[in-house]
């Protein structure tokens, strides 16, 4: 006891009689700790944030892309073949039991004009179940509707960033007249704000109309039936996997796909975007922590 307390009126001395050094040291080892702390909580924080726009994308969700070209060795992405049609979408929901809903969709770029406003975005062409598979509330109004789609209607849905871009707050926008190319549409919805996807793209810059109006109107018919891309949902987060599975085996035998050749399309899970995410967010805590480490080591 008697060594430990002289032990203690030495170390006291010793911080008193260089002040300067003891304060020095003592910020150093606080400047470390709390710059770990800091890294670790960043890094949690920014994996949450990544998850939580994951899982905002849609209620046990799988993708379905099409192919891609490969040339001279060299790979495109998703979608520069096309390689899907509508018919893939309607057996997929006829023949996978694991299924709940499904959808399809094409997009091009296009200019709106309300009055004297005009905007800029992304136009997609899909259908009702839509809203079912993305787990997309609507802010007013009303999503497309099967006799919308049949009969090729020119209405449309808009996202709540084009929504604000082309009306002023307060304004009636159910119901009013726009137009797309020229093509004069009617707005029946607005969809409820889902902000930016894990890859930054913001999810309310675009407008939808059904698939058979966009085809006709947009696409012309160099493309008869062709989707871009598929979206289904499983009817729990435990069927995610079997839906997978009896997708890809049910798109390999439509599309006659021999048992050792490659696939011409993709199909993803959430699960799998958040299990990319975690180690991409993972490595960046470790090293944000590693560099925090050594200031606490430095102190």
């Amino acid at each position: 006891m008697d060594i430990l307390l002289t032990a203690f009126r030495l170390a006291v001395r010793a911080m008193l009689a260089y002040k300067a050094r003891s304060l020095l040291t003592m910020l150093g080892i606080i400047i470390g700790i709390g710059a770990v702390i800091v890294m670790i909580s960043v890094g949690r924080g920014a994996n949450a944030r990544i998850q939580e726009q994951i899982n905002n994308l849609g209620s046990n969700m799988l993708m379905i892309f099409p192919g891609s070209l490969k040339k001279g060795g060299v790979r495109a992405g998703h979608g520069t073949r096309l390689t899907l049609v509508v018919k893939d979408a309607q057996a997929i929901a006829r023949e996978c039991p694991a299924v709940s809903q499904v959808s399809y969709l094409i997009s091009r770029n296009v200019q709106l004009v309300a009055g004297k406003a005009n905007w800029g975005t992304r136009l997609f062409g899909t259908t009702p179940e839509y809203v079912l598979v993305r787990d997309w509330p609507l802010q007013e109004g009303q999503f497309l509707t099967a006799q919308h789609l049949k009969t090729g209607a020119s209405v449309v849905v808009l996202g709540s960033v084009v929504a604000e871009n082309l009306f002023q707050p307060g304004e009636p926008i159910i119901g009013r007249r726009i137009r797309i190319k020229n093509f004069p549409f009617r707005v029946i919805g607005v969809l409820a704000p889902k902000g930016r996807t894990p890859d930054g793209r913001d999810q309310d810059d675009v407008i939808y109309v059904p698939y058979t109006t966009a085809m006709r109107r947009f696409m012309g018919r160099r493309l008869p039936g062709v989707v871009y891309f598929i979206g289904v949902s499983a009817h729990s987060r435990e069927l995610v996997p079997e839906a997978k599975r009896e997708i890809e085996e049910l798109l390999r035998q439509r599309h006659r796909i021999l048992p050792d050749a490659e696939d011409d399309f993709t199909v993803r899970t959430l699960d799998e975007f958040a299990d990319t995410a975690e180690k991409a967010t993972g490595t960046m805590t470790l090293l944000l922590t590693a560099v925090a480490t050594v200031s606490l080591i430095v102190g």
